[in-house]
Formats: C-alpha cells, structure tokens, sequence
C-alpha cells in the first residue's frame, strides 16, 4: 500500500470512528477536487492527501478547487504524512471562520491570507515559528478564488522544492 493510499485509509477509519462520513471524489464533473470531504459531529473539511513525495505540488484544477473552497471559509487540508493527519484529527475542530471574512487559512495549518478591509491588498503569513512571518504580499485584482489561485502558484514558485506545511 502506498503511502497516500495508507494516508487516506486512517483518515477515512478515524472519520468513521468518530460518528463521521469521509466522502471519496465527491464531484463526477470535474477534476481536482479534494480527495476527501469529511463531515464530523460539529466539523467538517476538504483533504487532499499527497503522501508519495517529499514535495507535491497541486495541478492547475486543484489549485482551482483549493481557491474556491478556501474563499467560502471551509477549511482545506493538504496531508502527506502521519504527522500532518494527527495535526488534522485536532485542528478540524476548531473553528475556521473569520467574523470579518478576512482571514483564510490556507492548507488548514500554518500558512494564513489575511485581506485588508477594502479587499485590495492580501499578506500570506507563515505562523509555523512563534512569531508570525511574511512570505508574500499583493494586491487583490481579482475574484478572491482566483487570488488564492496565484498565491498557490506564487508559492510553489517561490518554494519550488518545500511542502507548504514547511514553510
């Protein structure tokens, strides 16, 4: 069993543990979309898991996706490894919701998209270290899904060999 595959399993046993449903591929329409949505007594999420490499990167439709459900304020998680999905079964918890709309979390952990209260300027931080640090900054000229597009692109340009949990 490959690594992803063992990745999506003990994400799908743990959801199912708990009560929850782990949805496989849940459009027949399109690709890209999040491996997994997984819904649990009081959350729920999109799971992409890329456990076959020590870097990933998303393709152009993942992206896409990633863009327009992180813009609707529902958390997305990348997992590739065992600590990641342990970070997960946490963090989803939470909530991920901004009273403002201003905050995104991107990749569900450390990397954060904050929008100025106009909406034309965004930050990326990563909040990994104790103090928060700034990896990119830009002007918004365009819906926010396609926004959050860029900065996957941005990001993946900037860091072409790094996970974005390690950033």
């Amino acid at each position: 069993m490959t690594t992803e595959a063992r990745l999506e399993a003990a994400l799908v046993k743990w959801v199912k543990s708990l009560g929850g449903t782990a949805l496989k591929g849940a459009t027949n329409f399109d690709t890209g979309y999040p491996d997994r949505t997984i819904y649990l007594p009081g959350a729920a999420a999109h799971v992409e898991v890329k456990g076959t490499s020590t870097r990933y990167h998303l393709t152009e439709k993942q992206k896409l996706w990633a863009g327009r459900i992180i813009a609707s304020g529902m958390p997305y998680y990348i997992v590739e490894n065992d600590a990641q999905l342990e970070q997960l079964k946490t963090e989803v918890f939470l909530d991920h919701t901004d009273s403002d709309g201003r905050i995104y979390r991107l990749n569900g952990f450390d990397l954060v998209l904050l929008l100025d209260n106009t909406r034309t300027t965004f930050e990326v931080l990563s909040t990994k270290e104790a103090v928060p640090k700034k990896i990119m900054s830009g002007f918004v000229s365009d819906s926010l899904p396609n926004t959050i597009y860029r900065i996957f692109v941005c990001l993946e340009e900037s860091f072409p060999n790094t996970n974005y949990c390690d950033i």
